[in-house]
């Protein structure tokens, strides 16, 4: 596998030794790999890319799940702010999870008044 050497400054250098394989988590970290002259193998996700791939590309708005801190609603709060004031032709979407537009409203920022902001609550299927 890999061998740790300590160098004089502190850090450590890495060496591979003989392995059958090298199992990265992603092919970033195989770009990476490749690079200490080692071919990794990036093992297929748990997903069904066939449950997320989407037919036809005819996007209707941007839209933002869940809006509550640790996903970024102050960052999309920002963005709905700019996009209402610059370009209100952008229809946004949010679509409620465990947080709600109400998160949005707590931001501080002026959103909506354009009538760009929808929103959509909580369902099992977004497909319906």
């Amino acid at each position: 596998m890999f061998t740790f050497v300590p160098e004089k400054s502190g850090l450590y250098q890495v060496r591979a030794e003989s392995a059958p394989a090298a199992v990265v988590p992603s092919e970033g970290s195989r770009a990476h790999y490749r690079g200490l002259d080692l071919d990794p193998v990036v093992p297929p996700g748990p997903w069904k890319w066939v449950r997320t791939r989407c037919d036809r590309a005819d996007p209707k708005c941007v839209t933002f799940m869940n809006p509550e801190p640790a996903k970024g609603v102050f960052w999309f709060a920002r963005i709905a702010e700019v996009l209402n004031r610059t370009r209100s032709d952008i229809p946004l979407l949010v679509m409620e999870g465990r947080g709600d537009v109400s998160g949005l409203a707590r931001c501080g920022l002026l959103l909506g008044a354009g009538g760009s902001l929808r929103r959509m609550r909580n369902t099992p299927s977004p497909h319906r």
